[in-house]
């Protein structure tokens, strides 16, 4: 039997508080039925019916330490759980705990690094020696892209939160074409089309694949076309212009339990756009809270010929094509 930890109690109805506060029930083990996981006075009498009879003393143990007494076996003779019951249960629990794992030692050693690590380490150090970068964050609602994107699952499409993603972005740079630009030797390169990269993870670096003229595809193509560009990767096949001359590129970590991060600018391009995971959040809004889909985007950008301002009206734009994603 483990103590529960302490968990933030938003969600419980006054009755249920009420209830619970009289019959010394630790409100921390409950799991709410009520809307948006709120804890009820049902669920207070559940926990009460399941538990069964319990000493005062033990049932005073377990609300002060948080121990869920629907875990604990009484011994069989008096009827109900008691406090030697419940602290059998913990002394089990404790002996039950795992050894902490042995690691093996590390090793010291010298590396030499492979051609494309070197040619990563240039790049990187390049960028933060002469590209003075600025970093904007927004908040998005991913619910409606949720959404859209089953309506696309159903009718066969595999396109995923990434290709929609990479579809607004192309349509903000159309709209926003300092972002399909480049400076470049003390003047500023301006490009007719929009070419995205999309940073890939294989074994022993990362490669930056080019979608062509991406604000001129569907959803559909530019999932197509950059799954084919990554199969090319993780199989060593891609060649020279399939990762050249990008004007601005995407790196997805929305795979991992990542929130949000900073992404490095690459040379030779406006910016890049730092996707994190959709996570659930508790969202005020007409005065209540409810359940959520939030997703955060982070642009980094090159401030040479970039504004502030102008980098917070293309995540406008990218936020407000991806919160009404029908248009893309």
């Amino acid at each position: 039997m483990s103590e529960s930890p302490a968990r933030e109690r938003l969600f419980v109805s006054p009755r249920a508080r009420k209830l619970a506060l009289e019959r010394e029930v630790p409100l921390a083990v409950l799991q709410g039925s009520g809307e948006h996981g709120r804890i009820v006075e049902a669920d207070v009498e559940a926990y009460l019916s399941e538990v069964g009879p319990v000493s005062p003393t033990a049932r005073k143990h377990a609300l002060e330490r948080g121990v869920d007494l629907r875990m604990v076996r009484q011994d069989g003779t008096a009827g109900r759980i008691m406090l030697d019951d419940l602290k059998r249960a913990q002394a089990a629990d404790a002996d039950a705990l795992e050894a902490p794992e042995v690691l093996a030692p590390l090793q010291a050693r010298l590396e030499t690094c492979t051609p494309m690590r070197r040619a990563i380490a240039s790049a990187m150090l390049a960028s933060a020696r002469d590209i003075p970068a600025f970093a904007l964050e927004a908040t998005i609602d991913a619910g409606p892209m949720i959404e859209l994107r089953a309506a696309h699952k159903r009718n066969g499409s595999n396109a995923g939160y990434g290709d929609f993603i990479a579809r607004a972005v192309s349509m903000a740079i159309h709209k926003h074409p300092m972002f399909a630009a480049q400076w470049k030797d003390g003047a500023i390169q301006w490009f007719d089309r929009v070419d995205l990269a999309f940073a890939v993870s294989i074994p022993g670096g990362l490669v930056t694949p080019v979608v062509r003229d991406c604000s001129s595809l569907s959803v559909q193509q530019i999932s197509e076309a950059s799954l084919a560009l990554v199969e090319k990767a993780r199989a060593g096949k891609l060649k020279m212009e399939d990762y050249s001359n990008a004007v601005f590129t995407l790196s997805n970590l929305g795979g991992f339990p990542i929130d949000r991060f900073t992404a490095i600018v690459p040379p030779g391009q406006s910016g890049i756009l730092a996707i994190g995971r959709i996570r659930d959040e508790v969202v005020v809004k007409d005065g209540g809270m409810f359940m959520g889909k939030r997703l955060s985007l982070t642009l980094s950008a090159d401030h040479r010929y970039i504004d502030g301002a102008d980098g917070a009206r293309f995540l406008a734009t990218v936020k407000e094509l991806l919160e009404a994603p029908k248009r893309l």
